[in-house]
């Protein structure tokens, strides 16, 4: 990179797998072959309808919630509604009000960043033997602080989805009509 210029960001996705117990043998979270991550993808695609597509594509292929950055992912979210997939968003919880919050996913601010790095300590701590990705280890490994977000997108796209993990926890059923939302997992299109 050249003095002077800014670094454009890559596009960074990951979908976490949560807790499966249909598919463990063990209560020890050192053993569980779930509650790991599934897909790591950090890349500078030509254009960012070719990244919403790979997005969109990730969350249909896994049935997994959308909870982006939303200080940045504005043409992300329009893309998502522009062709019918707005069921994808997964909305965080206020945590003074209890309601939910107005705009999906999470603002890379400070005490989110905080948030995401103890997340991502303690599930590196607790799983970080079973990770399926060393490309998401070795960002881990470089990164020198919060400072250093803007040029680690896989692992803020990590830390994103173990942030998403508590928000769809957080969720009660009663707040989306009676619906346990955490048991759904593919969203058909809807035609406008």
């Amino acid at each position: 990179m050249r003095e002077g210029r800014s670094r454009q960001s890559d596009g960074g996705i990951a979908v976490f797998y949560d807790y499966d117990p249909k598919n463990e043998t063990s209560q020890d979270m050192f053993e569980w072959n779930s509650y790991s991550f599934v897909l790591s993808y950090r890349f500078r695609p030509n254009s960012s309808s070719d990244f919403n597509e790979d997005v969109l594509c990730a969350c249909i292929y896994f049935g997994a919630w959308l909870f982006a950055e939303s200080n940045k992912a504005d043409s992300l979210f329009e893309y998502f509604i522009r062709e019918g997939f707005g069921g994808y968003f997964l909305y965080g919880i206020d945590n003074l009000t209890g309601k939910r919050k107005a705009k999906p996913g999470f603002f890379s601010l400070e005490a989110s960043k905080n948030e995401l790095f103890a997340k991502t300590k303690d599930f590196i701590k607790y799983r970080g033997h079973k990770e399926n990705f060393m490309s998401y280890l070795i960002e881990l490994r470089d990164t020198r602080g919060t400072e250093d977000m803007k040029n680690r997108d896989r692992m803020t796209a990590h830390g994103g989805a173990l942030l998403g993990l508590s928000a769809l926890r957080s969720m009660a059923p009663q707040d989306n009509g009676g619906v346990d939302l955490r048991k759904l997992s593919m969203f058909k299109k809807r035609t406008y």
